[in-house]
């Protein structure tokens, strides 16, 4: 487990400081400021950068490395590393190492992959495929419908993934498949495979427990509890004033 940890401690920094080489095969300027775009140094939204500064909003077509904002940091096209902004991180596609953080929103509209930490105090929007390893925490919502979470995605309103192995939890969650825990005031999934628990359950297949006040299920392979149950095919223990 240890050598496992500096493995990832250490591929993580191979990226953050040494992207040019890793990712673009070419060197690089070793660093962008922005005050407000269009005022940067250098100018005319070059790429490939080791660390980008944005005093206010930066914007560039390609970043790679260690990404601050005090407002917003925009990438058109690929980001490779770290952001942390005080408001917003846009980008295109996206390998986050280590961790995306902003005030409001992170929102990355092509296919991405993040290892680590995705916080916002808003939303978090991941509109492409790809896998999130970690945890993935907002105050408003997480929409990733076309992505994989391994490890936690919990967000106070609405929590969206194609899969989550792990937690899901919200007030209102939705996945395509549960893996280990999803929970919510409605919880709505294709599979669930471990438990689905809340008020509102609704499922195409749980194997394992539906726990909650109304727990509706196509197929159930397990224990299903609740005020009002419902499976049309059942193989387990059934619990429920109306079942």
């Amino acid at each position: 487990m240890a050598k496992f940890i500096k493995m990832r401690v250490f591929f993580a920094l191979r990226i953050i400081l040494l992207p040019g080489f890793f990712f673009t095969g070419t060197c690089c300027y070793g660093f962008a400021i922005s005050l407000l775009s269009p005022i940067e140094v250098p100018p005319g939204f070059p790429s490939a950068y080791v660390f980008r500064l944005s005093i206010l909003t930066g914007v560039h077509k390609n970043v790679y490395g260690l990404d601050l904002g005090l407002i917003g940091n925009v990438t058109r096209e690929r980001f490779v590393g770290s952001a942390f902004s005080g408001l917003y991180n846009y980008t295109g596609s996206a390998f986050i190492a280590g961790a995306q953080i902003a005030g409001l929103s992170n929102y990355n509209s092509g296919d991405s992959t993040i290892i680590g930490l995705q916080i916002s105090g808003l939303s978090n929007v991941n509109r492409g495929k790809g896998i999130h390893v970690g945890y993935q925490l907002a105050g408003l919502s997480c929409y990733s419908p076309e992505m994989v979470v391994v490890g936690a995605q919990a967000c106070l309103l609405y929590s969206r993934a194609k899969a989550v192995a792990g937690l899901q939890l919200g007030l209102i969650v939705n996945a395509d498949y549960a893996l280990y825990i999803q929970a919510g005031a409605i919880a709505i999934a294709k599979t669930v495979i471990m438990e689905q628990a809340g008020g509102i359950l609704i499922a195409e297949k749980v194997y394992g427990a539906q726990v909650g006040l109304v727990s509706i299920s196509d197929r159930v392979v397990g224990f299903q509890f609740g005020m009002y149950t419902f499976a049309q095919n059942f193989s387990g223990m059934q619990l429920g004033l109306v079942n």
